[in-house]
């Protein structure tokens, strides 16, 4: 008799377990269907936004030994557009924007662009959303 309910309570333990995984892989599977809803959302919504542009400011600065503290070399403002997907940079008050890389508008020190407008871009639409 012991065996029995050993049995049947074992039963009971993997029947429990096998219904909970069933019910999380259905979970997951809906999960997976709502991310790619938002991703297919966010991927339109990105497509249709209309060019624009933005005043941007950057403090550059280092620190000459490992412990002292940074020092600012110099500050840069510059002028942000997005057009056609594509990041386009100026000085202000330029009256247009410049098809050049940024380091080359700078001319010196260091640069790094992509972060104005296409983050949202490289997240959602290179992963095929």
């Amino acid at each position: 008799m012991l065996r029995a309910a050993r049995f049947w309570l074992l039963l009971a333990v993997f029947g429990l377990a096998a219904n909970t995984q069933a019910q999380e892989s259905a979970e997951a599977g809906r999960n997976a269907l709502l991310l790619a809803r938002i991703r297919s959302h966010m991927a339109e919504t990105l497509r249709r936004q209309p060019d624009y542009t933005c005043v941007q400011t950057v403090e550059r600065s280092q620190r000459p030994a490992r412990s002292s503290r940074f020092e600012v070399v110099d500050t840069l403002r510059l002028e942000v557009a997005l057009i056609g997907g594509k990041e386009l940079f100026s000085w202000p008050g330029a009256g247009r924007f410049e098809d050049k890389e940024l380091r080359q508008i700078v001319g010196r020190g260091t640069t790094s662009t992509g972060s104005f407008g296409r983050r949202p871009d490289s997240q959602l639409l290179e992963r095929g959303a």
